[in-house]
């Protein structure tokens, strides 16, 4: 891990010193399997026939704790792919989101659907884990990298995760980060609204940079998004889809609130 330069009340520092410990730990080291077929992530979001939607397995969150009183797990993936997701996305940092690596086999069991391994990656050994343990894709957040808090460049994680099979959602919060996704080789790019140092959130920030992307650029817009009239806005921008975890882990009917996302347009309340 290369310096950092952060505040000392800065979440996306604290986050990367967890996953670094995690690392240190073993927590990442998992046995070799097989090889599975990939189920592509960006297929998926464009061929979607209503509003896409990347549902998320997200136990805790670190402003909140924990989001359910009861998280039945296998249930709350049925669910997801009852409900319409075109993918999910499946938190495996335990730390601060209660997510765990164990998760990604039994979805690939469960699941059709393509899988999203989302943590905070800083270290091509991550990588390795998502690929063994069934995930299609990996989520990477370009200000880890920009602020070395990463073991290896943004270019050599994304050609790194392209090798072992994996598609890649780049996450960026602000334009510089916009411009240098841009610029990358991933496949999707997500539009974090949530600011990871400080954990405030905005739509302003999908409202602002989706007008600074080309048509055609896959977009996943992320966080602070629990109303369909949201989503139809953003759509509207440029959005190709989204990816939710709060607003369904907190939802007393999971299934339903789903369907009311993903609707197509013109359909839905």
């Amino acid at each position: 891990m290369r310096g950092s330069g952060a505040g000392p009340a800065d979440l996306l520092r604290a986050l990367a010193s967890a996953a670094w410990a995690r690392l240190k730990g073993g927590y990442y080291d998992v046995p070799s399997r097989a090889p599975h077929a990939r189920r592509s992530l960006l297929a998926a979001l464009l061929a979607y026939p209503g509003i896409p939607v990347i549902a998320e397995l997200k136990p805790r969150s670190p402003l909140e704790g924990p989001l359910r009183d009861e998280v039945d797990v296998k249930g709350l993936l049925l669910s997801f792919q009852r409900g319409g997701a075109c993918a999910v996305s499946v938190l495996t940092e335990p730390d601060h989101f209660g997510g765990s690596l164990q998760h990604l086999p039994l979805a690939r069991r469960l699941l059709s659907l393509p899988l999203l391994m989302k943590d905070v990656v800083v270290d091509p050994r991550q990588l390795g884990a998502a690929a063994a343990l069934g995930a299609d894709a990996v989520l990477l957040i370009e200000e880890l990298f920009s602020r070395g808090l990463t073991a290896e460049p943004l270019e050599g994680m994304v050609a790194l995760a392209h090798s072992l099979g994996l598609e890649v959602l780049l996450e960026v919060h602000d334009e510089r980060g916009l411009r240098r996704a841009l610029a990358s080789e991933a496949e999707v790019i997500g539009i974090n609204n949530r600011d990871l140092s400080t954990l405030r959130t905005s739509l302003e920030v999908s409202r602002r940079l989706l007008r600074l992307v080309p048509r055609g650029r896959p977009i996943v817009c992320e966080s602070g998004l629990g109303d369909r009239k949201e989503l139809l806005e953003l759509r509207a921008l440029g959005a190709s889809g989204f990816l939710i975890g709060t607003s369904l882990m907190k939802a007393a009917d999971v299934e339903g609130t789903l369907r009311l996302f993903t609707a197509p347009e013109g359909r839905g309340a």
